[in-house]
């Protein structure tokens, strides 16, 4: 039987197929949708809201308005506006909470999840739904969510088997190994917090990388998003002794991020050990998946540099045991 990390490992290394097979979900459930939409998600679930939110931008679709990561839709929410509600699990109670209200607003719904309570209430309701497949952990599930939220808002409507979008993303998440990320952590990490940064909308990749740290390697991490980090954070480093280590993820950026970025390497190398990782693809959506990918690689990679079980989350149960006895969809 594998353990922990050769699990999790083969989860992420399944993100070329988890893509299409969501995309492919998506598109059973294509939407013919031109208005507003904000996504309700928590955690894994609740990044695959922020990703496809940048990605549909990028295909036109222009009308995402946010992510909400609560209890609470936002009070202007009615029928003009598609919740997407995503929950791996099903069984998010902040996400069921969100679909409950939503229902009560009358407001159309989707919903992204693998089963539990979300896929049985949207199948008894006759709610919109795309499932993906079950027995992943919902952070390594973001490429199969991605994917299923893209198939069912893709202005483009291609077609979900072999369109230009799934096989480009697809191309660009197969290249990444872990066996690089591997390499990459040894002798990185001397202690402290690790602070990852990135640049426009890369930031949602230093957001990412962050939380994976923390999911995966168990370590206090914190985000820098350039360029409003150079006008708050990097005083932090100015007169500071602390001592940290540090991740650049550099993307296909305007030429300001790459001035930008250049100074901020230089900063932090006075502070600690520095590691830079350049995307490879060079359109927006596998760029962006890709160096979410890098970041899953790598933060499993620092758990076996500290000898930790990488897929170990049970502080997580332990918080989401204060819902409990709670009915979110009463």
């Amino acid at each position: 039987m594998k353990n922990g990390y050769e699990r999790l490992v083969d989860m992420y290394s399944s993100w070329p197929e988890q893509f299409i097979r969501g995309y492919r979900a998506g598109s059973h459930v294509r939407l013919e949708w031109e208005g507003y939409v904000v996504f309700c998600g928590m955690g894994g679930s609740g990044s695959a809201g922020d990703f496809a939110s940048i990605i549909l931008e990028d295909l036109g679709f222009g009308k995402v308005v946010g992510v909400v990561k609560g209890f609470k839709l936002p009070p202007w929410i009615g029928g003009e506006t598609l919740v997407v509600a995503v929950s791996y699990s099903g069984n998010t109670y902040e996400t069921l909470r969100c679909i409950k209200e939503a229902e009560v607003r009358k407001a159309p719904i989707l919903a992204v999840t693998s089963g539990g309570t979300l896929w049985d209430y949207s199948s008894k309701k006759g709610l919109a739904v795309a499932r993906v497949s079950e027995g992943l952990v919902p952070r390594a599930a973001l490429a199969e969510m991605v994917g299923a939220i893209v198939g069912a808002l893709d202005p483009s409507k291609e077609d979900g088997g072999g369109s230009s979008l799934v096989s480009k993303v697809s191309e660009a998440l197969s290249r990444v190994s872990f066996a690089e990320f591997r390499r990459m952590a040894r002798g990185f990490y001397r202690g402290g917090p690790v602070v990852v940064s990135s640049c426009g909308r890369f930031g949602l990749v230093a957001e990412r990388w962050r939380t994976e740290l923390g999911e995966n390697s168990k370590v206090i991490a914190k985000s820098e998003v350039y360029p409003e980090s150079g006008h708050n954070d990097i005083v932090a480093w100015q007169s500071s002794d602390q001592k940290a280590s540090f991740v650049i993820v550099e993307g296909p950026w305007e030429p300001e991020c790459n001035r930008v970025m250049d100074r901020v390497a230089r900063v932090y190398s006075e502070h600690g050990p520095l590691l830079t990782y350049r995307v490879r693809a060079g359109h927006l959506p596998g760029a962006l998946l890709e160096a979410a990918l890098a970041g899953g690689f790598f933060s499993v990679a620092l758990a076996l540099e500290r000898g930790l079980d990488p897929i170990d989350t049970s502080i997580i149960s332990e918080f989401k045991d204060s819902f409990r006895g709670l009915d979110p969809l009463r």
